[in-house]
């Protein structure tokens, strides 16, 4: 019954009368445990120790204390007891069994004849092992008598499979067979705890453990109680497999490793510890650390350190001095915490000792040479920056002012950001990051000699710059990664190189691809009139032609000729433009005349063409424009760009106009309701050959020369010319020739003079605005004012008229011709620093008005513009009121 000394509640699931009984004093014997069938049994209500003298026979106490007397063996006799409620005596067959030395003994009471009680041996037990929850078997004259499910659980198989092989010698592993073959042979031999692999019905491996034991009290019975381990033997394995991976790796590491417990005695010292300590590693086991050389001072570190590493349980690194061999040498230790894993708790703890004297003679040799590393990055052409943990800019030498145009006081670390484009400046916070997780983690090993990477960034003027930066750990003077260090090389002049060589040679093979496709179609469209010519006279010299026919031929044959004529010219024409042959030869016609000249010959071209349902439309604003240019070039452009709007128009029509553009030039445009251009052919349209290049001649005819000679002259003529892609469908075509208008814009003066009186006091107010419409809409704006306003179509044009008049304030276009808004506000600011200058933008990027404001722009206004907005911002300036709006 030694089960019961383990759990004596257990006692209470036992269905016969069993009682825990101590010795008080000589034969006073007091109930310290009774389960329920012993309370039924003896009448008992409540267990404040009644004592058992009083419910024994008189006749029978003598016999039941020679019983508990004799506690060498156990004792089986029958006594007569005396029920405490009924006063019933009963008798039953006692056996007494020693508990403990401490006079408690275990007494099971069978009330039943010896069959029942026989029955009884087997009814107990299931109750009993059934509760727990580890694998039980039990064995009658070792035969299997009982399993419990947790078994079944363990090995995966069922009650049935179990039975029939008796024993676990079925599913043992095959190394442990022969073993559990003896064990098995001899069961009730067997008091030792056996371990042993076994392998489960669905083939997992599992490692388990058997404690066997044989009740005192029924000698047949033997039972086994079965537990898993398998977790637990995997972990003492990994263990024992991780203390000889690190006992090996310690063994062969040239830092010193030294195990310390709780009471700062050495339990492990690794090889390394003797030559360079001098200390033997087997002597210094079980040593005190105040017995291994330590200084006082440098003991007080330790100890400090161990305390604090314990209580926080935290990895430390400490750096301190010791004395070898009379020499005193620098150390830089790191102490870690072992944390153990059944018990959550730090029993030692793990240093791991280097010596860096030399890294940190090394060190103390760069902080010598500190002013002479200062003065080469101070005379550097690169720009050298240093940067700590907390990402804020420590330091920039004086090439940044070359570079970037900021003096070093000004490149602040928010200015460093900000001079980054902005996917460039993601790519350095990538790399950045890297560098300084490493650091964070302490991984050093991992951080790259260097890092290069290319950026761009804005100097103070908005310029962008293509800088290459080198990154690398910056040390302090104590040897300590404390941030990075950065060297930006400006590359601009290299890399607008490398990218014009590029763009060279690309476009030097474009050409030659053009070329060779120019040639070719030019062979096609050669040919192609060729033979209709000769094909048509060949027809002609037959005898039985008709006349009809005769005169069809002919006019065929001149159509034909005509094409070619026309092929031949523009040949003619690409040849003396690039010879720089062709002149142009200006004087005063009518262009008037010349734009229906040109309409009435394409119309009549149309009425012999397949495309009835196209019609070409010009109106005409004057009825005689006196221009001086070249009539036969004009002819030229406007043939080129007409024919050109025919070839891709199938019906609608074709628009030709014109118009005053800044009193400076006039602007032609054709307007289709053609197939139109997509941007990418806006961008090459007016290429030599390129037609050819996109095969459109194979569809629509043509050499591709016709757009190019157009932009040619009109180059030749001082004017520009352009492509645009309509809203709708089909494609428009502008071009400018100068031209001095007689017409003028009624200016503000003139109207000032009627609305207002002399004593008015009147402020000027210059427009800089290349869009006339985007003039009239202010002037419109502002009429009923007393403003005087003057009109700029352009930066050049802006510098001029503020110097010739006295302009009290500017509203600034940003986007203009020749010297956009930006320049023209720094030039104006350095000449007239307070002159108020109102930006106008379109708001379509914020970085605009950043930029407008600091170019020296005093406010901006977004297109657009409110009139309220407009005339409260230029009071607000002209009154000098800081109020905002």
């Amino acid at each position: 019954m030694k089960l019961f000394r383990k759990q004596e509640s257990i006692i209470h699931k036992i269905n016969y009368p069993i009682l825990i009984v101590k010795i008080n004093e000589v034969e006073v014997y007091t109930i310290e445990e009774a389960n329920q069938s012993a309370c039924d049994f003896l009448g008992l209500e409540s267990m404040d120790q009644p004592l058992l003298n009083s419910l024994i026979s008189d006749r029978n106490k003598q016999d039941f204390i020679q019983s508990l007397s004799e506690t060498t063996n156990i004792v089986q006799r029958k006594i007569e007891f005396i029920n405490s409620k009924t006063h019933i005596t009963s008798e039953a067959i006692v056996d007494v069994e020693p508990l403990n030395n401490q006079g408690e003994f275990v007494i099971t009471l069978k009330t039943m004849d010896s069959n029942h009680v026989r029955a009884e041996k087997m009814t107990f037990l299931p109750e009993i092992i059934e509760t727990f929850p580890v694998g039980i078997t039990v064995y009658e004259n070792k035969e299997l008598k009982y399993i419990n499910k947790a078994l079944q659980n363990i090995t995966g198989y069922d009650l049935e499979e179990l039975y029939k092989n008796q024993t676990p010698l079925f599913y043992t592993s095959l190394e442990n067979k022969n073993r559990v073959t003896q064990i098995y042979n001899n069961l009730f031999q067997q008091k030792e705890i056996v371990e042993f692999w076994i392998k489960t019905k669905n083939g997992d491996r599992k490692y388990i453990q058997n404690y066997f034991y044989q009740l005192s009290s029924l000698q047949d019975i033997f039972f086994i109680i079965t537990i898993d381990i398998t977790i637990r033997k995997i972990t003492i394995n990994d263990l024992e497999k991780k203390t000889t991976e690190f006992k090996t790796l310690a063994d062969h590491s040239p830092d010193i490793i030294v195990r310390f417990n709780r009471e700062f005695s050495c339990t492990y010292a690794n090889p390394s510890l003797e030559p360079i300590t001098g200390y033997n590693r087997n002597d210094s086991i079980g040593k005190n650390i105040n017995d291994l050389g330590f200084n006082e001072d440098t003991l007080t570190i330790l100890k400090k350190s161990f305390v604090e590493c314990f209580a926080e349980r935290k990895k430390k690194t400490l750096n301190y001095t010791y004395t070898i061999r009379g020499a005193e040498r620098n150390f830089e230790t790191i102490m870690v915490p072992e944390v153990s894993e059944e018990s959550n708790t730090i029993q030692s703890i793990l240093t791991i000792s280097r010596d860096i004297t030399s890294q940190q003679r090394m060190i103390d040799q760069i902080a010598q040479s500190e002013k002479y590393y200062k003065l080469m990055a101070n005379n550097s052409t690169d720009i050298i920056w240093t940067m700590d943990q907390h990402r804020e800019i420590t330091y920039v030498s004086p090439a940044v002012k070359n570079v970037l145009g900021y003096s070093p006081s000004e490149f602040t670390t928010a200015v460093f950001e900000a001079s980054f484009t902005e996917d460039t400046f993601v790519n350095f916070q990538i790399k950045i990051n890297e560098i300084f997780k490493l650091i964070k983690l302490e991984e050093y090993e991992k951080i790259r000699k260097d890092y290069q990477l290319q950026v761009q960034q804005y100097d103070n003027k908005h310029v962008l710059k293509h800088i290459d930066i080198t990154i690398n750990v910056n040390l302090d003077k104590a040897g300590k990664i404390d941030g990075i260090i950065g060297v930006s090389q400006d590359v601009s002049a290299r890399r607008k190189a490398e990218l014009e060589l590029i763009t060279t040679r690309e476009k030097a093979l474009e050409a030659d691809q053009l070329k060779t496709a120019f040639l070719a179609n030019m062979s096609h469209e050669i040919r192609t009139p060729m033979n209709g010519i000769i094909g048509f006279t060949d027809l002609l010299a037959e005898e039985d032609i008709e006349p009809e026919q005769r005169s069809e031929y002919l006019e065929l044959i001149n159509a034909n000729t005509n094409q070619l004529l026309q092929l031949i010219d523009d040949i003619i024409d690409i040849s003396r433009i690039e010879s720089g042959q062709l002149e142009i030869r200006n004087r005063k016609i009518d262009i008037i005349q010349i734009l229906d000249n040109i309409v009435k010959t394409h119309v009549e071209k149309l009425r012999h063409s397949l495309k009835s349902n196209l019609e070409i439309i010009f109106e005409s604003k004057h009825d005689e424009l006196i221009v001086d240019i070249d009539p036969i070039r004009l002819t030229q452009i406007l043939s080129n760009l007409i024919g050109n709007s025919v070839k891709f128009t199938e019906k609608g029509s074709i628009t030709i106009s014109y118009t005053n553009k800044n009193n400076t030039e006039i602007q032609f445009s054709v307007a289709d309701t053609g197939i139109g251009l997509t941007q990418e052919k806006i961008d090459y349209i007016f290429d030599r050959f390129r037609q050819a290049d996109e095969q459109d001649s194979r569809k629509y005819g043509g050499a591709g020369l016709g757009l190019s000679i157009a932009k040619n002259l009109v180059d030749l003529m001082g004017g520009l010319i352009w492509a645009e892609s309509n809203e709708q469908n089909g494609a428009s075509f502008f071009f400018t020739i100068p031209h001095e208008w007689e017409q003028i814009i009624e200016t503000k003066e003139e109207i000032l003079t009627n609305l207002f009186d002399e004593n008015t006091e009147i402020s000027n107010i210059l427009i800089v605005e290349d869009e006339e419409v985007n003039f009239i809409l202010i002037r419109e704006t502002l009429k009923d004012h007393p403003y005087r306003l003057f009109w700029a179509h352009d930066g050049l044009e802006a510098l001029d008229i503020v110097k010739e008049e006295t302009i009290d304030i500017i509203l600034m276009d940003i986007r203009l011709p020749k010297l956009n808004g930006y320049e023209t506000t720094q030039k104006i600011k350095i000449e007239f620093p307070n002159l108020p200058i109102i930006a106008q933008t379109a708001y379509s990027n914020y970085n605009d008005v950043v930029t407008a404001l600091e170019s020296g722009c005093d406010d901006f206004i977004a297109k657009p513009i409110k009139p309220k907005k407009l005339i409260a911002l230029i009071e607000k300036y002209l009154n000098n009121n800081n109020e905002l709006i």
